[in-house]
């Protein structure tokens, strides 16, 4: 089931309940099954708890795939989802061991536990999951590295040269694998992979950029535009339009 967002939001309760009731009934049964099994007290409520956001020719809508919906959130999940038209595909963001629970996330992640529970209250519950019900101390380590990635991520985008250096991007790569963020990996990877080219370092560039590729694929399919970007580099660094630009030397050094 899929509904528009504005109507959804600004429609008249009475007038969108009714038209809500007729769009339920014309469900297969087990459709009308599955949506009503959703969480929520009524359709409005199960669409606002359940439903992924999408864009139809630049229209947002909610849908609904309750299947999905029954995945638990975890502020470090195993299942990366992407939307493409109205297809929902879930892919495993890392080695997944036999029996372990299968887990998405309902909010941002880039965020201290204390905001993550609060955001997650919408949902009717306190998250317990293993890195939220880390030790103080854990979790305050975990809000640091949290801080410091933020802070990594501003140098590198604003090229701050008291902070950034070759390695800057591959020390970004160590503190989301340490913070368990594997489903932001294939960003991280993209980024370390052009700081190196950026530095004239062509071996780490290719390393980073085919890692890229892998990850970058297994979240958004092989026809991403990151993913075409960084075979590119991966084939020829110093051909790159990012070669060496960061490097110390004469203009052209390298090339």
């Amino acid at each position: 089931m899929m509904v528009q967002s504005t109507p959804h939001v600004r429609m008249e309760p009475g007038t969108r309940n009714v038209l809500y009731d007729l769009a339920i009934g014309k469900l297969p049964k087990k459709g009308q099954e599955l949506f009503m099994g959703q969480m929520g007290k009524d359709v409005y409520d199960k669409i606002e708890t359940n439903c992924f956001q999408l864009y139809i020719d630049g229209v947002s809508h909610l849908s609904c795939y309750p299947e999905i919906s029954r995945f638990n959130h975890d502020c470090r999940p195993n299942i990366h989802y992407r939307l493409s038209n109205m297809t929902h595909t879930t892919i495993a963001a890392r080695d997944i061991e036999p029996g372990e629970e299968l887990s998405i996330t309902y909010i941002e992640l880039m965020l201290p536990r204390e905001e993550r529970r609060a955001r997650l209250r919408r949902w009717g519950f306190e998250c317990t999951c293993s890195h939220c019900s880390m030790g103080e101390e854990e979790a305050a380590a975990s809000d640091a590295r949290l801080r410091k990635i933020e802070e990594l991520e501003t140098a590198l985008e604003n090229f701050n040269e008291t902070i950034v250096t070759a390695e800057t991007g591959a020390q970004l790569v160590e503190l989301y694998k340490e913070e368990r963020l594997d489903i932001y990996m294939g960003q991280v990877y993209t980024r370390a992979a052009l700081n190196f080219a950026l530095f004239g370092e062509e071996e780490k560039a290719r390393e980073y950029a085919l890692a890229a590729v892998a990850a970058v694929e297994r979240e958004f399919g092989p026809n991403a535009g990151d993913a075409r970007a960084m075979r590119i580099l991966a084939e020829n660094p110093k051909k790159h339009w990012t070669w060496g630009k960061r490097r110390k030397g004469k203009p052209g050094d390298g090339q």
